[in-house]
């Protein structure tokens, strides 16, 4: 048995476009092949996920985690870092 971290560029749930079916079932996998698997997800503030929309079967799972991000481009900051 491994313990896995799966880290997450947005909440895969529900699993309803390409990325996020692929986060989904990568996780599925790993847990019923008996691995102890850890999700956390950045959950951008550009993106309507609802957190408290998950199952508490996969929050359970998985010991879900959802860290809020800001991912809005400020044009100073990005002019700055070039």
């Amino acid at each position: 048995m491994m313990r896995v971290l799966q880290l997450c560029h947005r909440i895969p749930f529900p699993p309803s476009d390409g990325g996020s079916i692929a986060m989904h079932q990568i996780t599925r996998g790993l847990i019923d092949n008996g691995h102890e698997v850890k999700v956390i997800a950045l959950a951008p503030n550009t993106v309507k996920a609802d957190p408290a929309g998950i199952p508490s079967d996969y929050i359970r799972a998985t010991g879900f985690e959802a860290v809020p991000a800001d991912t809005r481009i400020r044009l100073l900051p990005a002019f700055l870092n070039l």
